[in-house]
């Protein structure tokens, strides 16, 4: 018989968890004990895990917005119900050179640079966020610690090098000349031997601060704000799936009390923004797995309430994308990247939000001429 305490948290949650995760074990609840018949002792980190996260979130879960309907109801005006990408590639406003690769100009890159403002003088004015400038690459060791690739391998760009002799210089001379390598056809040409590792295209822009805080002792409970390019392997000549696109971070870290509160005022001003924007969109729960167990772990953070996603509509494709999230990590971060505050590791959560994705949908929704927008709309963002 095995068993674990299981003071103060959701038990119908806890079921739900162990039912998806762990089909085959059975179980029972006695009082505050969570009891087994019989279970392989590998088992035992993983379930002490989903308590430990349980128990923690508890602590976090917000009751004051139904994320679910408290925005999106829609608004009394007739939405563009056209593929906007058609006009905006006509005008010249995007330009595709590549899967994933877009050139922004025109009345897109105005709206797109006016958000980025927006959001800057957030972080900086009104939360009096630190700044923090990173290199768009990850070196290994980042790559490592944070596990990030580990449960999103799908997304992985890798930047290489070639070793400094003159037999991997000419490899790879005669390497980026090769049609069928630039086409993609790479299977037999490439001689990894004739290359190094230098990092990763990073796929989120909080991760590279973590690092640089971990380095800090104590971390101060504090708000950082970050901006730069991610990289992801699911580029199509789509404005909502780019290999390359711009995002802001607002970064919150100290211990867990001042992160809890924290990421209240990051779902407010989600919430806000959404209403100051007239955009049609909704906060809703999300999946996203931010700490290390191998079992559900998409099922376990929806459940235990650490991820929110900003979700706009796109009329003429009858969807939702995501245009921003508010992540929880709990301590997870603190723990891989050695962040400590006086009494013990940081907690730590993020607030993101894509520029590109957010203004498709803004173009998407009023169409793409700004005149038709709205002065309203027009102000709001600084456009007139």
């Amino acid at each position: 018989m095995m068993y674990f305490e299981i003071n103060e948290i959701d038990v119908a949650s806890l079921s739900k968890i162990l039912t998806a995760s762990f089909p085959d074990i059975k179980y029972s609840v006695d009082a505050n004990k969570l009891n087994f018949e019989s279970t392989d002792a590998r088992y035992a980190p993983l379930i002490q895990q989903v308590i430990k996260v349980l128990a923690a979130s508890k602590k976090f879960e917000n009751t004051s917005l139904n994320y679910e309907n408290a925005y999106g109801s829609p608004f009394e005006k007739k939405f563009y119900d056209k593929d906007v990408h058609i006009e905006l590639l006509e005008r010249g406003d995007v330009n595709w050179i590549g899967n994933g690769l877009v050139t922004l100009s025109g009345d897109f890159l105005k709206v797109k640079r006016a958000l980025e403002r927006y959001w800057l003088e957030y972080a900086s004015n009104e939360l009096q966020a630190d700044e923090i400038e990173n290199p768009a690459l990850w070196s290994p060791i980042i790559a490592d610690q944070s596990k990030y690739l580990e449960d999103f391998p799908h997304e992985a760009t890798f930047v290489f090098g070639a070793k400094k002799d003159a037999g991997s210089v000419k490899q790879v001379a005669n390497l980026v000349s090769d049609e069928e390598f630039l086409s993609g056809k790479c299977d037999n040409s490439v001689d990894f031997k004739a290359l190094t590792l230098l990092g990763f295209c990073q796929p989120s822009v909080c991760t590279s601060c973590y690092y640089a805080l971990g380095k800090r002792i104590p971390v101060k409970s504090a708000l950082y704000t970050t901006y730069n390019r991610v990289f992801r392997n699911e580029g199509s000549q789509r404005l909502d799936r780019l290999l390359s696109f711009s995002v802001r971070d607002i970064i919150v870290v100290g211990d867990e009390e001042y992160v809890r509160k924290t990421r209240e005022v990051f779902l407010q001003k989600a919430g806000a923004f959404i209403k100051e924007l007239l955009i049609e969109a909704k906060i809703v729960r999300a999946t996203d797995p931010f700490f290390a167990t191998k079992s559900s772990k998409a099922f376990m953070q929806k459940t235990a309430d650490l991820k929110h996603e900003i979700q706009a509509w796109i009329p003429y494709d009858g969807k939702a994308i995501a245009v921003g999230s508010i992540n929880l990590h709990l301590d997870t971060f603190g723990k891989r990247f050695s962040m400590n505050v006086k009494n013990g590791t940081a907690f730590s959560a993020c607030f993101g939000i894509g520029f590109e994705r957010l203004t498709y949908s803004l173009f998407a929704q009023n169409g793409p001429i700004l005149d038709s927008w709205g002065l309203d709309l027009a102000e709001r963002l600084r456009l007139r």
